[in-house]
């Protein structure tokens, strides 16, 4: 599938009421609509908001830079990611009134998206991963496993090969791939020839790679925020009170409880980058009866207050990463499947961190649209997902249009 055309819109739309923050006073949604054209017919949109005061993008700048720079760049290429046409309700946006039309049809979406793959054998763990012109997730995933177990149902096809971006084949198992990254996640691949030249290039200059935001084995709760709550907006009083009572067991307890108290200071266990006044508590708790200990808890618990009228809410939740069904990619690139069926169905997610959990409100943040993504929780009844997916973040499937709903990348 390649790209043939590129087509631009402009939206203005204006507020009821103007929103204001300390950088600035909005009183007009303003967006920049792209809309891609392949030639299988396929359409792809996305959208560019112009947001100067904050990221220095301008309408005028985005649309130079898509005609002048991206387009140019886009039109003509191979789309080699995993992408396959999953059906689904959507909001459309039609070119001929730029109005939104709730409509079902089948979407485009690139699952892969930022997203690769590393061997467990050299990461249990995912994590992100930050070189010249190269970044995005990699999810540690057994891709080795996959194409053995391949090759043993059928020993006259060699399913470890496969041809990266620039047409060259490789076997991965004979030349021990042991990383896999998409094409989305090498920003200017078409500025090489090869990947041979790119890591020649790489050594050449004394490049260096950075690992980053690597998944920890503890996880702590995480908490709610103002634009997740405002999309619930048919909630009762009581509903209200219970999404609430967490956050307000620990107003109540911060300044009785010790517990609660050394959580509020992040002096527990779990914070492995503990200042010399944490430390102290963590060692020795008496501290908390210190008059300055005191004082600050008093400071901490207005804050814990303020915070909670703004909609910043405790609650059972966790920030984890969000990976693809990559067995349902290992199945489109090494059996050759266009569309292929993964382990994951529409509407389920696999999450062994809640695995007693039958359902899960998957969203991101910043929370961008009204729609709270909840998923049916197979962890637990489904045993061949838990031979994959080895690590505590959310698997979502292919065959569900949850990434356009969150609109995320990885």
């Amino acid at each position: 599938m390649k790209i043939t055309r590129i087509r631009l819109g402009k939206l203005s739309v204006p507020l009821r009421v103007p929103f204001k923050t300390a950088l600035r006073t909005v009183s007009r949604v303003e967006d920049v609509v792209v809309e891609l054209h392949t030639d299988t017919g396929a359409v792809g949109y996305g959208e560019a908001p112009p947001t100067g005061p904050i990221t220095g993008d301008t309408t005028g700048g985005i649309v130079g830079g898509i005609v002048e720079l991206i387009g140019p760049a886009l039109v003509g290429q191979e789309v080699d990611d995993f992408e396959t046409d999953v059906h689904g309700l959507v909001d459309y946006i039609t070119t001929d009134d730029f109005q939104i039309h709730r409509q079902e049809m089948d979407v485009p979406i690139t699952h892969t998206d930022g997203c690769g793959m590393v061997l467990p054998s050299v990461s249990k763990k995912n994590f992100m991963v930050r070189a010249p012109w190269i970044k995005g997730l990699l999810a540690s995933f057994p891709f080795d496993k996959f194409i053995r177990e391949a090759n043993r149902r059928d020993s006259t096809v060699n399913h470890g090969l496969i041809r990266d971006i620039y047409g060259q084949e490789h076997d991965i198992l004979a030349e021990d791939i042991q990383i896999i990254f998409t094409k989305s996640q090498f920003k200017l691949w078409s500025h090489y020839s090869s990947w041979e030249e790119y890591r020649e290039l790489f050594k050449k200059h004394g490049c260096t790679a950075g690992k980053c935001n690597t998944e920890d084995d503890y996880i702590p709760n995480a908490q709610f925020n103002y634009q997740m709550l405002q999309t619930l907006d048919d909630m009762s009083d009581e509903e209200l009170e219970e999404l609430a009572a967490k956050t307000n067991d620990s107003i109540l307890r911060v300044t009785s409880d010790r517990d609660t108290m050394l959580r509020v200071f992040g002096a527990t266990k779990y914070n492995r980058n503990k200042n010399p006044f944490q430390e102290c508590l963590y060692l020795y708790p008496e501290l908390l009866q210190d008059a300055h200990s005191r004082d600050v808890l008093r400071s901490l618990k207005n804050k814990m207050i303020k915070e909670a009228r703004g909609g910043r809410l405790d609650v059972k939740g966790k920030y984890l990463f969000l990976i693809p069904d990559l067995y349902a990619a290992c199945q489109h690139w090494f059996l050759g499947e266009e569309t292929p069926s993964g382990l994951l169905g529409d509407g389920e997610v696999y999450c062994r961190v809640y695995a007693g959990e039958p359902e899960l409100d998957c969203l991101r943040s910043p929370h961008l649209y009204r729609e709270h993504a909840v998923r049916r929780n197979v962890c637990g009844e489904r045993l061949e997902c838990k031979r994959w997916f080895q690590t505590d973040a959310i698997y979502t499937s292919s065959l569900d249009t949850i990434s356009k709903i969150l609109q995320f990348d990885k």
